[in-house]
């Protein structure tokens, strides 16, 4: 995968129909805290989610794709009225598949946020793969 020039970028941004998220260290610090009872504790960013609001209120779906379930990810997209969180399976190609035959979409429609080794099989389907900073 090549960098885009920012042109590029915003052309290839301007065909996308739904946004899907990793979320460990995408949206997230890249942290789990467990407290002493073992409930887990994920350090949410903000403008990651007036973002998430703001795109769908313009019309975008949002999909949150994790290889890991997380009850504190399921509380955080509930909070932001994220319907599409698909959670606890490695293979995020076999997980976002269903919600775009569900929704009409192909991968030819989305944009995939990722930061590790197992965001490439995703990434590689995608219209627009996109990696964060310290992917």
């Amino acid at each position: 995968m090549n960098k885009l020039s920012r042109a590029e970028f915003i052309a290839a941004l301007k065909s996308v129909k739904l946004m899907a998220f990793d979320v460990d260290g995408v949206l997230t610090d890249d942290s789990i805290y467990f407290g002493p009872d073992g409930a887990e504790f994920k350090r949410f960013n903000i403008s990651d989610g007036f973002f998430m609001v703001l795109a769908m209120r313009a019309g975008l779906e949002i999909a949150i794709v994790s290889g890991r379930h997380s009850a504190a990810t399921d509380s955080r997209m509930r909070d932001l009225g994220i319907k599409h969180v698909l959670q606890g399976k490695r293979d995020k190609v076999a997980m976002l598949t269903p919600l775009l035959d569900e929704l009409g979409l192909s991968f030819a429609d989305v944009a995939f946020v990722g930061n590790e080794l197992l965001d490439i099989g995703l990434a590689e389907k995608v219209a627009l793969p996109i990696a964060v900073a310290d992917a």
